[in-house]
């Protein structure tokens, strides 16, 4: 996978982008070192090789100049992909994800797993009744900034790779999930 390509201050980054209770405090350079991050910056590292790993399988995703964690193009639409972990809440590692990530014009999958690693509820979101046609044939709605935002929990994804029988089984549930 190409993250293992990548440059330490680029797993710094990663680890900023992911970790719900990071600070952005110049003063704290604890996560700037790759040499001194604990459990926590592991764990988030770990999180996001396995969740890229597993949409890898069945999507073409590509790391290289990402804005976010990953890239993952659907049907002409560019979707950016960033696993937050670490919120007391799926809520709050979602809110954390939508707020570090400013383009305005493109999708944003945020894959989320809070501090009890609970399955994000899609019933909660509304999007189980959701009726309109797949969010990469239909783009964003611009009078609704929020509507380029997909959230799903490590869980869901976790639970899609484990239940399905082949690749293109796998596929179908990820593309549900995600709603694509």
């Amino acid at each position: 996978m190409e993250i293992r390509k990548v440059s330490g201050e680029c797993l710094c980054r990663y680890i900023q982008y992911s970790f719900c209770e990071y600070e952005h405090n110049k003063e704290d350079p604890h996560i700037h070192f790759v040499d001194r991050w604990g459990d926590n910056e592991k764990e988030g590292l770990e999180t996001i090789i396995h969740t890229l790993s597993i949409l890898r399988t069945c999507n073409k995703i590509s790391i290289s100049g990402a804005i976010a964690h990953a890239t993952m193009t659907i049907a002409n639409n560019v979707f950016d992909i960033i696993v937050v972990y670490g919120g007391d809440t799926p809520e709050k590692c979602f809110e954390y994800g939508k707020n570090i990530h400013n383009s305005l014009s493109r999708y944003v999958i945020v894959i989320t797993k809070d501090i009890q690693d609970r399955m994000v509820d899609k019933k909660i979101n509304g999007t189980i009744f959701n009726n309109k046609e797949p969010v990469s044939e239909r783009g964003p709605n611009i009078t609704n900034p929020d509507d380029r935002f997909i959230h799903c929990g490590y869980q869901n994804i976790k639970s899609c790779y484990f239940s399905a029988t082949s690749v293109k089984n796998l596929k179908k549930q990820i593309d549900f999930l995600l709603e694509v």
